[in-house]
């Protein structure tokens, strides 16, 4: 890692990852929400949105970087706002041109102000009804009486509302110079050529002469008292928050803090899964973890249950935290040191996580060599060090919060009032408290030489086998597939490979589900089943090092599975879950109404997580007698990639391989769905936002005209697409419009998505009719289409830098009959597409006679309404 301090202060990280195929570059402004006065809250946001903004080369900046695949983007937290852009490292040049442009020349025009204003309205409205956010800000309103983290980061309604040109000159004159500033590079790059390149890009970014004084943030007193809120909401479960206020990221006491959480509640492991989850089925959801903020730092327990269980699942809560001050034990402060530094690992194969690592741990200590200091603490972390510092911080009630969202059709004593809430809550954590006692104070490495390319072969049973050695980072990712998912369900067993999905890792034959999760967690790996609308299987990916022992447990899991009765009632009142919080999160809802109107009679038609007739009536044997059907070699196909020995691999694999059955799964018989005739459906919820999808049929995986729609696709999406310089850039009416695409067996089908104002939503849908006609009127300019093919070949390589992206579209190419080799010519595909492909794509796709609109809130548009619309834009 190399550290540069610039003569006008910016600093510099660089991080070389030769191996690598893409680069990412992050400007980390050390200013966030948390620096703002309060006139001015929710300003550190609104200027992320406006650095990209005009004048027109700065546009034409941020499309050569998104032409070249690249992913422009930016975050505000409370501590920190980020610039940055991942690209294919060839052109990194052009995204250290773009950030480096718009940091030094912010535009200040009042009419794209007022057009962004209109779109942080929309994705304010958007935050107001998310649930998870809602939980999030009743937690810090609750945990922080003084320090500015009380505040949402998005900010205020009133405050965006009134924020001008000159607050935001200010703002930037105050806060973005080049010595509060640190860029950072990681990547395929060499140092010395990419530091030239820096000094030259930021060159006119001078030093002030004077510094401006800084705002000192609001010290957050000692808490000394229990507190506790609840708020109502649509939600169809309790979500609940005990938290806990720690110190920030570079106290001493962090590490042992990390590990406690670890061990607490991340992941199958954990004992509080183990206990709240598996053993007293109290929570459907649970989970422990530290936040780490620069002043400050919260310990928090989420879980997710039925109401009237709140009290027991927190008495049990409080409980275990308190048995893991006494009783935690070597194996498990050792299993959780293993998954931390595993991150370091992880991030080898992907540098905007790596970037990203290096900007938040200098941001939070000023010090680059933090990272490691860090994580090698963690890793020198006694269990005595360990459990002090949980008695230190997390068993006082008087240091606790405890914050609800409760569904809104929910009334018991518990949740009568604050105050009962409170007295409540805190008498079920002094129960689990009560009991408190004080305490005194290498595998055999491989020689031969590894082939390049995909190993592919076909055993005698039928199963396909696709191996790929990649050493550039010590993971490895598997993949078993079979045609499956709802394409094979019907309206009578609807949701029943989801159910199998989940419990494809819930314990085999020889090992429980507690097992199975003690032991993937023990090689830092994770494993899964998967379930989508044409295909089914199972997911691994793990430390090179251990790829012995995941492939026993991957194997073990594929073809053993055991579905045991209890964790087979608890994950199928958990999808019931899942279905009844889909039903009520307008984003999902609109996803059904489209698709049950576009497909009709097809299983397409179909909700991919199920029903909630047909999954409560599964039971065990259901199950059992649907993989005993699809328990066969012939064909399933296997593909693995990353850093592995592949001929003592592939020997494994045909030796677990090789005793399976060879027969024949009953595909069903199905032809295309029968285009519908243009309807509109619309779904009420009161929510801010008004949600919708416009589409058609779409294509078939197999048909030779899914690379021009996916040009299409790629020249009305994104921040220099059709759709959002007209919609959103020019008119304002979405936070989000994107397109949707699926390509099924059969016809699947191409949307666009839309989220707005309730009362511009015929605006809205006018404005996508609009845009979908001009590509059927004439072919896209042809820097549009460059623009398209490059972004599409940029984002191919971008993904390929992940061995599961690798590992899933060999496997789903060969499962699906286009063969793995489909996989690899994809760039040659994109560029061999004409103007004249992508017009007859359009002609043949938007039939404005056979359309589908969905919405879901407040306000939608009638039948009759829409055949106006669709008569007008076709004429």
């Amino acid at each position: 890692m190399i550290e540069h301090r610039l003569d006008n202060g910016l600093r510099v990280i660089i991080e070389e990852m030769p191996s690598s195929t893409s680069t990412s570059v992050q400007m980390w402004v050390h200013v966030g929400s948390a620096d703002e006065l309060q006139t001015e809250r929710g300003i550190s946001h609104f200027f992320e949105h406006m650095l990209f903004k005009e004048p027109e080369h700065r546009s034409a900046l941020a499309e050569s970087v998104e032409a070249a695949g690249g992913d422009i983007n930016a975050f505000t937290a409370f501590d920190h706002t980020v610039y940055h852009i991942t690209i294919a490292s060839r052109y990194t040049h052009l995204a250290l041109k773009a950030l480096a442009d718009a940091i030094q020349h912010p535009a200040w025009s009042p009419l794209e102000l007022e057009r962004e204003k209109e779109v942080i309205l929309e994705e304010w409205r958007r935050f107001i009804d998310s649930p998870q956010r809602a939980s999030a800000t009743l937690l810090f309103e609750t945990l922080f009486r003084k320090h500015p983290y009380r505040h949402p980061v998005i900010g205020e309604l009133k405050t965006i509302q009134s924020i001008s040109i000159p607050q935001m000159k200010s703002f930037y004159r105050k806060w973005y110079r080049p010595s509060r500033m640190t860029l950072v590079v990681a990547g395929a790059v060499h140092s010395s050529s990419i530091l030239k390149k820096i000094e030259k890009d930021f060159s006119s970014f001078s030093k002030p002469v004077s510094q401006s004084p800084l705002k000192h943030r609001e010290k957050e007193p000692v808490q000394r008292g229990f507190r506790a809120a609840f708020r109502r909401r649509d939600v169809s479960e309790l979500i609940l928050n005990l938290c806990i206020p720690i110190p920030g990221v570079t106290d001493p006491a962090i590490p042992s803090l990390e590990l406690a959480a670890s061990v607490l509640g991340e992941g199958g492991n954990s004992r509080l899964y183990k206990r709240l989850y598996l053993k007293e089925g109290l929570v459907n959801a649970v989970s422990a973890s530290t936040h780490s903020l620069r002043d400050s730092g919260i310990f928090a327990v989420t879980i997710e249950l039925k109401p009237q269980l709140a009290k027991e699942a927190l008495r049990s809560l409080s409980e275990e935290l308190r048995l893991l001050a006494e009783t935690i034990h070597e194996e498990e402060r050792a299993s959780a040191d293993l998954n931390i530094q595993s991150e370091l690992l992880y991030q080898r194969e992907n540098p905007e996580e790596r970037a990203h690592h290096i900007g938040y741990y200098f941001d939070s200590s000023r010090d680059v060599g933090f990272e490691e200091k860090f994580y090698r603490a963690i890793h020198q972390t006694s269990v005595t060090e360990v459990k002090e510092e949980i008695r230190r911080f997390l068993l006082k009630p008087e240091s606790m919060n405890v914050t609800a969202i409760v569904p809104l059709n929910y009334t018991d004593q518990f949740f009568s009032s604050d105050s009962e809430f409170r007295k409540e809550t805190h008498q079920s954590i002094a129960e689990g408290l009560q009991s408190l006692q004080p305490q005194p104070k290498k595998r055999k490495s491989q020689t031969e030489k590894q082939q390049e390319g995909v190993i592919a072969s076909t055993l005698s049973n039928g199963t396909i086998l696709l191996l790929k050695y990649r050493p550039h980072a010590p993971i490895f990712s598997m993949r078993a597939f079979s045609l499956g998912g709802l394409r094979y369900e019907t309206k009578e067993n609807n949701g029943i490979f989801s159910l199998l999905a989940r419990m494809m890792t819930q314990g085999t034959k020889t090992r429980s589900s507690i097992q199975m999760a003690r032991e993937i967690e023990g090689i830092a790996g994770s494993i899964g089943g998967f379930s989508g609308r044409n295909a089914f299987g199972l997911s691994l990916e793990a430390l090179s090092q251990h790829w012995p022992k995941a492939t026993d447990l991957f194997f073990d899991a594929l073809t053993e599975p055991a579905f045991p009765e209890m964790e087979f009632e608890r994950e199928r009142d958990l999808l019931l879950e899942d279905i009844k919080q889909q039903d009520i999160t307008p984003s999902a809802l609109v996803g059904k109404l489209f698709t049950s109107a576009l497909f009709a009679n097809h299983p397409y038609s179909l909700p991919l997580l199920g029903k909630k007739e047909t999954v409560s009536r599964f039971k065990r044997s259901h199950l059992e007698s649907l993989y005993g059907n699809l328990r066969t070699a012939q064909g399933l196909v296997i593909s693995a990639v990353g850093h592995l020995p592949t001929q003592e691999f592939q020997a494994e694999l045909e030796s677990r391989l090789e005793s399976w059955p060879e027969k024949k799964v009953i595909q069903p018989r199905l032809s295309d769905p029968a285009p519908p005739r243009s309807t509109a459906v619309h779904a009420v919820k009161e929510r801010e936002q008004t949600h919708l999808l416009l589409g058609f049929l779409g294509i078939r995986v197999t048909d030779k005209k899914r690379y021009a729609l996916q040009l299409l696709q790629s020249i009305l999406s994104g921040q220099g697409g059709r759709l959002f310089k007209e919609l959103r850039d020019r008119q304002s009416l979405a936070y989000t419009v994107t397109p949707q695409a699926f390509d099924g067996i059969e016809r699947g089908y191409f949307a666009i998505y839309l989220a707005c104002d309730p009362a511009k939503v015929k605006r809205g849908v006018e404005g996508i009719l609009v845009e979908l006609q001009k590509t059927k009127s004439g072919p896209p300019k042809t820097k549009e289409m460059d623009r398209a093919k490059k972004y599409l070949i940029g984002r191919y390589e971008l993904a390929l830098q992940y061995n599961r992206t690798q590992a899933h579209s060999y496997g789903i190419d060969e499962l699906f009959g286009l063969g793995h080799e489909e996989t690899d010519l994809y760039p040659e595909k994109i560029a061999a597409v004409s103007l004249d492909n992508i017009v007859r794509a359009a002609q043949d796709l938007f039939d404005f006679r056979h359309s589908v609109l969905a919405t879901v809130g407040p306000r939608g548009i009638d039948p009759s309404e829409y055949q106006a619309l669709l008569e007008r834009t076709a004429n």
